[in-house]
């Protein structure tokens, strides 16, 4: 009885998946007529991405064409987002003009989304400068909401990590409005961090400046402390004084502290 249970469990599920015949020595001609359903199939994805590599210029661009309509919600799928992700590493101009092309306007979207955030972290690594404006205008509203996100925060940090110093001045806005309280949070001490190798001068003034009025404060959170470890570790500050003034009259106080 309980084998026969299993097998009408599984023809129940059977039915509510779309039946892909799949052969892992399937050509990309064979696979391109039915390129949405294999990019979001656990295997097919897989056999996607390989002759995605080995396949001729005009058969990449055929399998984009046939994608093209469901770029963003294969970004968003669990399998399809590698096969997306595959398609950026060529780092083909053209091809990344039209992944960019098709995700506009749902950018924050994709940056929240457990999957989607990967293919955002590639996408902005391999653009051309020229769309990294776009995509700063397009993350501008929910920045705060990115940061303190388990997957926006490393969009965050990848889209500093591409702008020159300088050019991140409406990040470095937000953040410095909420400095003290995002270097509280587990996913905003770590965008500070990445945040302070892109700051100029100035930026980095006015944030040591806030740091060091909540020295003792930050040093003892649990994620504070990593931003005072980090000032002194990679030497963020030209004079680390305020730091040593600010927690000498809390030695004790330190040393009980976990």
């Amino acid at each position: 009885k309980k084998n026969k249970k299993n097998k009408i469990t599984k023809k129940v599920k059977g039915k509510n998946k779309k039946k892909l015949k799949i052969n892992k020595d399937m050509t990309m001609d064979e696979i391109i007529n039915k390129a949405v359903e294999f990019c979001n199939h656990h295997t097919g994805s897989r056999i996607v991405q390989k002759r995605f590599v080995e396949s001729s210029e005009d058969k990449k661009d055929i399998f984009l064409s046939k994608i093209k309509g469901e770029i963003l919600p294969i970004s968003k799928d669990i399998f399809g987002n590698y096969a997306i992700q595959k398609v950026l590493e060529s780092q083909d101009p053209k091809k990344n003009d039209a992944i960019m092309e098709a995700i506009k306007g749902r950018i924050g979207e994709l940056s929240l989304n457990m999957y989607g955030c990967r293919v955002m972290q590639q996408l902005i690594t391999v653009i051309d400068k020229k769309y990294l404006p776009q995509i700063t205008e397009e993350l501008e509203g929910i920045f705060e909401k990115c940061i303190e996100d388990q997957n926006g925060n490393h969009v965050i940090q990848k889209l500093i990590e591409r702008l020159e110093v300088g050019e991140n001045s409406k990040i470095f806005d937000v953040v410095y409005s909420k400095l003290i309280t995002l270097s509280k949070h587990t996913y905003g001490c770590r965008v500070i961090q990445t945040l302070l190798t892109k700051c100029n001068e100035e930026q980095t003034d006015k944030i040591l400046k806030k740091i060091y009025e909540n020295v003792v404060d930050l040093s003892m959170d649990q994620y504070g402390n990593y931003i005072i470890q980090y000032i002194l570790e990679k030497k963020i500050a030209k004079n680390v004084g305020p730091i040593y003034e600010g927690i000498k009259g809390n030695i004790f106080d330190f040393s009980k502290h976990k």
